[in-house]
């Protein structure tokens, strides 16, 4: 039996994958990876094999499920795919991974670490007991745009509401950046991205230290 403690714990073990992927595989789709079918038209689409059809259960699930059929992507169909539609999966008991899969190779050394079986993600009366999921594995930002501008104050606003700028004079050069990003898709780890910086809280701490 999977400890609620170990369980909670394995939720931040799992982002591992996706590093695991990447540092793997690299930035390319790669056979054995799975993508997400759902923005292919349905000529594609039938091309591929489904290896999983989730069905929103209430009305907020519709509203925010985004990956409805997932695809394993082969020698045959990887030119039909692109590197932004590769998913992963928040591993639960109704998620079906093919074993000639990346995704399967990377649970399974994740579970050996971490000392746990499929079956402990099947015990209903377990407090995180859930149906899993897959997640985009890269998001691609859109209307991406940037300006750089001057300040003189460091605590100043230095845009309003809409995002627009106030100020464009002093000492201090600032850098203001614009995008759009999915829903599930956090701004943070855009920023992290672009600065190559660690979004930890003491990172953060430091600097807004170091800045004042």
């Amino acid at each position: 039996m999977l400890k609620p403690k170990t369980r909670i714990q394995l939720w931040g073990e799992l982002n591992r994958m996706a590093s695991m992927r990447i540092k793997q595989y690299g930035n390319k789709i790669v056979v054995g990876d799975i993508v997400s079918a759902n923005i292919l038209d349905e000529v594609v689409a039938d091309e591929g094999e489904e290896i999983v059809q989730q069905v929103a259960e209430d009305e907020e699930q519709q509203k925010n499920q985004t990956i409805s059929a997932c695809v394993l992507v082969t020698e045959q169909n990887i030119s039909q795919y692109t590197f932004d539609q590769i998913v992963l999966p928040i591993y639960g008991h109704k998620i079906t991974i093919p074993e000639e899969s990346i995704v399967s190779t990377l649970l399974k050394e994740i579970f050996q670490e971490e000392q746990i079986t499929k079956q402990d993600f099947e015990d209903a009366s377990n407090k995180f007991f859930i149906d899993g999921n897959f997640r985009y594995f890269v998001q691609i930002p859109t209307e991406m745009d940037h300006h750089l501008f001057k300040y003189q104050n460091k605590d100043q606003d230095v845009v309003d509401s809409f995002g627009e700028l106030l100020v464009d004079q002093g000492t201090y050069q600032g850098l203001l950046i614009k995008f759009k990003l999915k829903k599930s898709s956090y701004a943070t780890m855009l920023i992290r991205e672009l600065t190559k910086c660690p979004s930890t809280l003491e990172f953060q701490q430091e600097i807004s230290v170091e800045f004042k």
